[in-house]
């Protein structure tokens, strides 16, 4: 019987290595609160991942992460990402959270994400147009302020 695969976990950035020397098996990767600046360049060897958390860290831009082809849900929650446009690579991301991305300058990104299910946008302050796109498509899986009155 195969183990159930498990998250890693790991000090960011020290231990990062480790994780990509066997890159195969990682389908979780939890690198919030971390100092990364930029996405790390050997991520898209983590073939297998399917969760990424980079919530809570000093990231500028997503530049990288178009290899994550089988991420099904991220979360860059109070980041200061500036631009959602690598996200279009993601046709499987079905779950992202861009709560408090107060410096996103290209919402209209979310509706090229042909995946997406849930969208969650506490503090979020999404265009009008956007933003009633979205409740039409996700409904009441759009959660925060971003759900909010359209006008």
């Amino acid at each position: 019987m195969l183990a159930q695969p498990r998250p890693v976990i790991l000090p960011p950035p020290a231990l990062l290595l480790s994780a990509l020397a066997s890159p195969s098996g990682v389908e979780e990767l939890d690198l919030s609160g971390s100092r990364l600046h930029r996405v790390p360049e050997d991520i898209s060897a983590l073939t297998s991942l399917t969760r990424l958390d980079l919530e809570h860290t000093p990231l500028t831009g997503l530049d990288g992460i178009e290899g994550l082809r089988t991420l099904e849900h991220l979360s860059i929650r109070n980041t200061p990402v500036r631009s959602l446009a690598p996200l279009q690579a993601l046709k499987a991301l079905r779950h992202l959270d861009v709560s408090y991305c107060d410096d996103v300058q290209d919402w209209a990104v979310l509706l090229d994400l042909p995946a997406l299910d849930t969208l969650v946008a506490h503090g979020c302050a999404l265009p009008a147009h956007v933003r009633a796109q979205l409740v039409t498509r996700l409904g009441d899986r759009i959660i925060g302020q971003g759900a909010g009155p359209v006008g």
